[in-house]
């Protein structure tokens, strides 16, 4: 059952003081609700100039968040940006007088966080590697590793860089920077005294397993030049499905055509090593269709 409809089931059948008829668990008080740390959700819809925030239940009960509990120094200045957003809470006390129910966020938090690390840990012990979402909170560009947020709730793993991709990443800051606002999918890979390792590329199953038999030698393909060098050029297979999966990419001296990040580009495959993860291109022609004269003296201009 949804939290947030939970709560106001709970709340309802406290303030008119009438069996919960509609809970599974029958009936409930809200001293059993407090004894057993129910996790319920809030809206936030009001904040005192104290600090304190507030959501109210459909029959006229409130909920209150200390701002304590809740807010920091900092915080306390943009208290209002709060108001709308839902929070995981659990009941501490209430006043039936005021018709108060007095919430805490913080004690909540830690309850989450512990579910979540003992389910992560008895997974792992069951040798299950859980996926689960998660929000990249930072990256330590010389150390080469990412943090990540597991669910949003505080539980924070490591990922190192070469566990962000199975492909070739031109600039991976861009590409870690670009997921900062949007949850990603992690698989969970060792759980050590607290620490926690995670990746994200093996989430998805290995593009190489099967690249032999997916794209053999002599595959007429379409690449995407995302990376450039003095006499080859990495290139992202647009066609075929295989995007996951970066080609070195050669043209003969003969080849005329600029070579510019972002062109489209025909070409076979000349060689696969599936070992190391490698497979090579030959390059035959540029595909995009608007190179017209003044199209190539644009991007000639630019190389």
């Amino acid at each position: 059952m949804n939290n947030e409809i939970y709560l106001k089931q709970i709340i309802n059948a406290i303030g008119n003081g009438t069996k919960d008829t509609d809970n599974v668990e029958g009936d409930i008080t809200l001293n059993d609700f407090i004894s057993r740390k129910k996790i319920m959700s809030v809206i936030i819809s009001e904040v005192d100039e104290e600090g304190n925030l507030y959501g109210y239940f459909n029959n006229g009960y409130k909920g209150m968040i200390n701002y304590e509990d809740f807010l920091t120094e900092f915080a306390y200045k943009y208290r209002t940006k709060y108001i709308g957003k839902k929070y995981s809470v659990i009941a501490k006390s209430y006043s039936s007088k005021d018709r108060v129910v007095f919430l805490s966020k913080k004690e909540a938090d830690t309850i989450i966080r512990k579910k979540v690390q003992d389910t992560i840990k008895a997974s792992l012990e069951k040798k299950k590697q859980p996926i689960m979402d998660a929000y990249v909170k930072g990256y330590n560009a010389q150390k080469k590793i990412i943090k990540v947020d597991i669910l949003g709730t505080g539980v924070i793993a490591e990922m190192r860089f070469d566990e962000w991709s199975f492909a070739y990443v031109d600039d991976i800051i861009e590409s870690i920077k670009g997921t900062m606002k949007k949850p990603i999918k992690i698989r969970i890979l060792r759980y050590i005294n607290n620490w926690i390792s995670c990746s994200r590329k093996r989430v998805y199953k290995n593009p190489w397993t099967d690249i032999e038999e997916k794209l053999p030698i002599g595959t007429e393909v379409t690449v995407k030049c995302i990376h450039k060098f003095t006499s080859y050029f990495f290139g992202e297979i647009i066609e075929n499905g295989r995007a996951d999966i970066i080609a070195t990419c050669t043209y003969p001296k003969s080849f005329r055509l600029p070579i510019i990040k972002g062109l489209k580009y025909s070409g076979t495959i000349n060689n696969i090593d599936q070992e190391k993860e490698a497979i090579v291109i030959k390059i035959k022609n540029v595909v995009d269709a608007d190179l017209s004269k003044n199209h190539l003296k644009i991007n000639m201009d630019r190389i």
